[in-house]
């Protein structure tokens, strides 16, 4: 099976080629030519002033698979009714202006984006996705700063601890959405107890905050697998697998049968709050337009302006920001993603999704496929695959 949360990396980024052609082109790639066009694009309508939304993920480096379906979120967004005619907040109406910032997949570039967000765009709110070299940078950038933000697709004890947090106690003004470690082990044993197996266990892990959440002896999987009854054997590090159709697409048939997580899927049975999709017309209107196959981040990063929308239209003045970053914390809603509650925990300011187990099994449309094979982490969606030996 593979390890959750963890995509190949590249021979060549995009960013290396860059390189070669020279500093000007690096300085102004894909993603900043987006960026520019979200600083120029706003509302239609007569306001009341803008609402500045910054947004930051790995669009390019190591980490792009995580943020393949980006740019087709952003374009869909941006034509959903509060974000092309304004955001009604009482009886005024406020511009949104999205400014997107690609890290290249580096801690250090994430800050420094983060902090370009908030100095040079006035950035009211950020989000930001994928993995904690991501996400963490720019949390610590806002609540630092005193930025409200919102974070998503990073287990949350990478997120959480990595970052200082405290329990009980939480952050001023980042929040986040996903899942960690007990949701993991609900979504995978159950699978392994299916397997007529000798109940040992091999992990390999990154070595970063997200392998160390995962390897953590008192709140990691392993706890987890350890109270099931299974044998932890710790294999060493490896990078992130597994979790798109471009990772699959390096092991060819290899990646047949293997079992990993899914946090969103078009089987989820939610639709979006801005658009009314259901989450099979959202992924069908992804492929339709691009010609890929979907991937899971697509739902994620849409339910990030899903919950800035919510968070704006629940305040008097959009540029408090710490009125902005109690509406937050405060959030509980279902949305693309399905009920996320901000109020639960399991710390203050995060939302758990509830995972399922799936398969790469061969596809019809595409080679392979995700099939929802195990959901005894979240009944509300259906199986619609059976769990396979991945080497009988």
């Amino acid at each position: 099976m593979a390890v959750p949360g963890l995509s190949f990396e590249r021979r060549v980024t995009r960013r290396e080629v860059l390189k070669t052609i020279g500093g000007g082109a690096v300085m102004l790639g894909a993603a900043d030519l987006l960026a520019a066009c979200g600083e120029i694009k706003g509302s239609s309508t007569t306001t009341s002033g803008t609402i500045t939304i910054g947004y930051v993920s790995p669009q390019t480096g190591a980490l792009a698979g995580f943020a393949t379906g980006d740019n087709w979120v952003l374009g869909g967004v941006r034509q959903t009714d509060p974000y092309k005619n304004g955001f009604k907040l009482g009886s005024k109406t406020y511009g949104v202006n999205i400014v997107v910032k690609d890290t290249q997949s580096n801690p250090d570039r994430a800050s420094q984006v983060a902090r370009e967000l908030i100095q040079s765009n006035k950035a009211d709110l950020i989000l930001t996705s994928s993995t904690p070299e991501t996400t963490n940078p720019v949390a610590d950038v806002c609540e630092a700063n005193g930025v409200p933000c919102v974070s998503t697709i990073v287990p949350w004890e990478a997120w959480f601890f990595a970052r200082g947090g405290k329990p009980g106690t939480g952050f001023n003004f980042t929040t986040m959405f996903f899942f960690g470690m007990q949701q993991f082990g609900e979504c995978f044993i159950p699978m392994w107890n299916r397997m007529n197996t000798n109940k040992v266990i091999a992990f390999t892990y990154p070595n970063d905050a997200d392998g160390n959440a995962f390897r953590d002896n008192k709140t990691g999987l392993e706890f987890f697998s350890a109270q099931a009854g299974f044998h932890n054997v710790d294999g060493g590090a490896v990078a992130k697998v597994l979790l798109f159709p471009a990772d699959t697409e390096a092991l060819g048939d290899l990646v047949n049968n293997v079992a990993t997580d899914a946090w969103w899927t078009p089987f989820h049975p939610y639709h979006s709050s801005l658009t009314g999709q259901t989450c099979k017309q959202f992924a069908d209107a992804f492929e339709s337009a691009t010609g890929k196959q979907w991937v899971q981040s697509i739902g994620s990063v849409h339910s990030l302006f899903e919950i800035a929308h919510k968070a704006f239209t629940a305040v008097d003045n959009p540029h408090d920001k710490t009125a902005v970053a109690t509406q937050l914390k405060k959030m509980n809603y279902t949305g693309i993603s399905g009920p996320l509650d901000f109020t639960a925990g399991p710390m203050p300011g995060i939302a758990i999704q509830k995972p399922v187990g799936v398969q790469w099994q061969k596809g019809t449309k595409f080679p392979y496929s995700m099939k929802v094979v195990d959901n005894s982490a979240n009944k509300n969606v259906p199986t619609n695959g059976d769990l396979v030996a991945t080497n009988p």
